[in-house]
């Protein structure tokens, strides 16, 4: 979920029957805090059905950023994360949105 300028990662242990929510990771576009940064406006997840080493699918998101400046067009980033590491990668820009 988008909190300011980062990204925080929950995941749930689905055989715990209390299906508690664990925060994992936070990820994103921190800044020095005299700076405005970019801030993360929507975030899609998606878990593939490819495994590696018997682990789940990678997990890989699709974040909707916005500039600092008003007049700037928001863009897409893409981040994936690694298994083995227990980390997010990225961003990656996809592209710019058109601003309406």
């Amino acid at each position: 979920m988008p909190q300011g300028e980062v990204i925080r990662h929950y995941f749930r242990n689905n055989d715990d029957p209390q299906f508690p929510w664990r925060f994992l990771k936070e990820f994103g576009f921190p800044t020095p805090p005299t700076q405005r940064g970019q801030t993360p406006h929507g975030v899609t997840f998606i878990q593939s059905n490819y495994t590696e080493g018997g682990a789940h699918g990678n997990y890989e998101a699709i974040v909707r950023v916005a500039t600092p400046l008003a007049i700037a067009p928001d863009s897409l980033s893409f981040w994936f994360f690694d298994n083995r590491d227990l980390d997010w990668t990225g961003p990656f820009l996809l592209c710019q949105c058109v601003k309406r």
